[in-house]
């Protein structure tokens, strides 16, 4: 769905700008992991999980094409190799962080052993991913410069 969505991305963008669709996207997200936290212990994966993670999928295809273009929107054509392994690293290094913080967030809100508790506090983490989502959506229609791609012309995304 991450695919799908940036394949649709660019049209959309077109249409709204980055900063709605940034700010979409993560709400999108926040939804997804609110889907997860929701989730019976037994869950069944295309009761429950599969449309969780399709819902991911979406919104994180939409919020990265967003950020993507946002970023490179105003990089001179000779800085677009640094600034994309930049935009890269940092994807890379957030998403590290993210499943560092929100598996502490889940072990530390759950109950026995470590990986018993990670499985018993999952919820925790899903609740906490999905308002860090639902804020950096805010934070990011309030305060992402909009960029609207002229819709005649291909936009490049790392």
């Amino acid at each position: 769905m991450i695919g799908v969505a940036a394949h649709v991305g660019p049209r959309v963008l077109a249409r709204l700008g980055t900063r709605i669709v940034a700010g979409a996207g993560l709400l999108i997200v926040s939804g997804g992991e609110l889907l997860l936290a929701a989730a019976p212990a037994h869950a069944s994966y295309a009761g429950w999980l599969l449309p969780a993670f399709l819902v991911l999928g979406v919104g994180t295809g939409l919020t990265f094409v967003a950020a993507s273009v946002t970023a490179m929107a105003r990089v001179a054509p000779e800085h677009t190799g640094a600034a994309s392994g930049l935009l890269a690293t940092g994807h890379e290094i957030g998403g590290g962080l993210g499943v560092a913080v929100l598996t502490t967030i889940a072990t530390t809100a759950g109950t026995g052993p470590a990986g018993l508790a990670l499985v018993s506090g999952r919820d925790a983490g899903y609740l906490t991913a999905a308002v860090a989502a639902a804020g950096f959506a805010l934070l990011a229609a309030s305060l992402v410069r909009g960029v609207r791609p002229d819709s005649h012309h291909h936009v490049a995304i790392h």
